[in-house]
């Protein structure tokens, strides 16, 4: 009897233990990672979205989920400098197209569905206002009930969800509202598991599951340990961001990168949220998550780059080398006095009317020629729909335009001629083109076709 008994525990025990199972890395398929949006929300993974209570991380992902639902890019296309999006001509838009077709860039496909959970705000008095402002197909955004019985992490309605709606995206705001009131959120032994099945959901089904949560009060600790509770939710996620508001600028908000696993960390983006004019994307911006967390804005360094700048240039021109070596000396970075040089961000830009103008009035005596040709050029751009519009120049077109007329260096003044007139001829083909497309009468569009297909150089027996 007692043998039969050891014999039984024997095989209940080995059933117990773990059967060894080998993996060999060999065969191992590669997969390539899918985004919603490049490098900062992943397909099949978990992102955490976190910051301070009011700083607009719940409005940014309603913005989201507005653009998922009509299928549409989720950022403008100049926000990100490495995917800009710039049209000139014909070519350039083929060259667009791919690029805004690219999954690996953000996110442009059919409308999909969304699910969206709040443990905050009521549905019918903010969230839906704020979806329909957004302009969201609101048909599109399924809400689990849970008016009976709580959802948390480990809820198998959440998996039932994303296999009935087909959801891409799913987003729990915040964290801390779908724990479960028998989990403590500081104990890693009880994040881990939770973390662990969200991740399995978002892998199994390729949704991107974003988790929204608030951060603690510790003013002085660095971004990685400002989130709510374990340190476990930011290592089980493969994307963490964190949303913040630049002191001297309380509308601007910042989305910087925390972790980034599976991309290069992606510069930081602004947006604008205004009473008046509501949500605008505005575009890069140059602040690290510690100094967004810090308040240490963008505000505060360009304005002390400015001053210095205002100072030292006082007098007269000085050599760039000189200037860099000066500021240096005072802990100002390179990249913070270029941007106040022409006080627009990380890309060189100005107001085409104002540099070619500038141009045309300077250089009147000795470029004749090129200036009528600019003047024609402007007399194919006049019009109202180019009333405030920006142009987008490279960086060393403005930095021989900044040295021409600031530093009285004359060097680069072929440089400025071709420059100018390159860009000038892309805008005009831009033009064009776009009246082909989109000109009201087919008498205007054949106008603007037979414009631009001469000035491509295209034989008449050539076109269609």
């Amino acid at each position: 009897m007692e043998s039969k008994r050891t014999e039984t525990n024997k095989t209940v025990q080995k059933r117990l233990e773990p059967e060894l199972k080998l993996i060999n890395m060999d065969t191992v398929e590669v997969e390539q990672i899918e985004w919603l949006l490049y490098p900062f929300i992943p397909y099949g993974k978990v992102t955490i979205i976190q910051g301070d209570p009011g700083e607009g991380k719940t409005t940014m992902v309603l913005q989201i989920i507005a653009k998922l639902t009509r299928g549409e890019t989720i950022l403008p296309a100049d926000s990100t400098k490495d995917k800009r999006i710039d049209i000139d001509s014909e070519s350039d838009m083929v060259d667009a197209e791919n690029i805004e077709n690219n999954a690996s860039t953000q996110h442009l496909e059919a409308p999909v569905n969304v699910i969206y959970q709040t443990a905050e705000d009521g549905l019918g008095d903010t969230i839906k206002p704020r979806l329909l402002a957004a302009g969201a197909d609101c048909t599109k955004v399924m809400v689990i009930d849970d008016s009976e019985q709580p959802l948390t992490m480990a809820d198998v309605r959440l998996e039932e969800a994303i296999v009935q709606t087909k959801a891409r995206m799913v987003v729990l705001d915040p964290i801390q509202g779908f724990l479960g009131s028998e989990v403590d959120m500081h104990r890693a032994n009880e994040i881990r598991p939770l973390m662990k099945r969200i991740a399995v959901l978002a892998e199994k089904y390729h949704c991107a599951i974003i988790l929204i949560g608030h951060m603690n009060k510790n003013s002085n600790g660095k971004s990685s340990y400002r989130g709510l509770g374990s340190i476990d939710f930011q290592a089980a996620a493969r994307s963490v961001l964190i949303v913040g508001r630049i002191k001297d600028e309380p509308e601007v908000r910042v989305v910087c990168h925390t972790k980034s696993s599976l991309a290069p960390e992606g510069k930081a983006i602004a947006f604008r949220l205004d009473k008046n004019n509501g949500f605008e994307w505005i575009g890069e911006y140059d602040i690290s998550a510690d100094e967004l967390l810090n308040g240490e804005g963008k505000g505060q360094k360009t304005r002390k780059a400015k001053e210095f700048l205002l100072e030292i240039l006082a007098d007269g021109g000085m050599a760039q080398k000189k200037i860099e070596e000066e500021a240096e000396k005072l802990g100002i970075k390179k990249k913070s006095t270029e941007k106040c040089q022409n006080g627009t961000g990380n890309r060189f830009c100005k107001t085409w009317k104002s540099v070619v103008l500038d141009v045309v009035r300077v250089e009147k005596g000795r470029w004749q020629d090129d200036h009528i040709l600019i003047i024609g050029h402007l007399a194919t751009l006049k019009g109202d729909q180019m009333k405030n519009r920006n142009v987008q120049i490279p960086y060393e077109l403005f930095f021989q335009l900044l040295q021409y007329f600031l530093m009285e260096n004359y060097e680069g003044e072929e440089i400025i001629r071709k420059g100018l007139e390159k860009k000038l001829n892309a805008m005009v083909d831009r033009e064009l083109y776009s009246k082909y497309k989109t000109a009201p009468t087919e008498e205007e569009r054949e106008k603007s076709r037979q414009e631009y297909l001469e000035r491509k150089g295209i034989p008449e027996n050539f076109r269609w």
